[in-house]
């Protein structure tokens, strides 16, 4: 029992040392929420940049949203027209000068610059106009 006590007096968590170090707890945590709710006073926050979304992966996906066509590597674009029913995108996909239209559900595949792609995910906000967000990936 002598040695327990001496251990803890000799690395100050005795009872003497015990208010000392909760206060000492105490007023650091205070500091560090002192600091929290408001930002600093030199950002802007109605000129924040947001980093656009990803349109063609390192995995090989490509995502589509809504009035924002994608550009092909071998030229040409893929972009959402609309939706149907709630529950298909209307693409337009441009290759070579010809335009063609194609009507997709979940699961569903499209060629596009001469490899299938198959509808991976598919978002649909039927607000005015439409709001589609689809994610394509590889079919093969």
């Amino acid at each position: 029992m002598h040695s327990k006590h001496a251990k803890r007096t000799r690395l100050g968590l005795g009872s003497a040392g015990r208010p000392f170090t909760l206060a000492a707890a105490a007023a650091v945590c205070a500091a560090g929420l002192a600091g929290c709710g408001t930002p600093p006073e030199d950002v802007d926050e109605s000129s924040a940049q947001v980093e656009p979304v990803p349109r063609m992966s390192d995995d090989g996906f490509i995502r589509l949203d809504s009035e924002l066509p994608h550009t092909l590597d071998g030229g040409g674009t893929v972009e959402i027209t609309g939706a149907s029913g709630g529950s298909e995108a209307e693409i337009e996909v441009t290759e070579n000068g010809s335009t063609t239209e194609h009507t997709l559900a979940f699961g569903d595949t499209v060629e596009i610059g001469g490899a299938q792609w198959r509808v991976s995910e598919l978002a649909i906000d039927e607000s005015e106009p439409p709001v589609v967000s689809i994610v394509l990936t590889p079919a093969g």
